[in-house]
């Protein structure tokens, strides 16, 4: 079984990952739903927050004009 460690990366291995749109716009849904929160997302990718609001504002249908 992985264990959380096996997925740590370094700051520059973090910098050069990329993520599709499709899981981008899977994981906006999830918020949206309330099946998990920006917090989550962060810590299980290690993903910073200010990305994943920027996913929300690009893939979101909950946005405000």
């Amino acid at each position: 079984m992985a264990n959380k460690k096996s997925f740590l990366q370094s700051v520059s291995q973090r910098r050069l990952r990329h993520f599709s749109d499709s899981f981008k716009i899977e994981k906006v849904r999830e918020i949206e739903q309330g099946r998990t929160r920006v917090s989550e997302i962060c810590k299980q990718y290690e993903v910073s927050g200010t990305n994943v609001y920027k996913w929300i504002s690009k893939f979101g249908t909950m946005k405000t004009n």
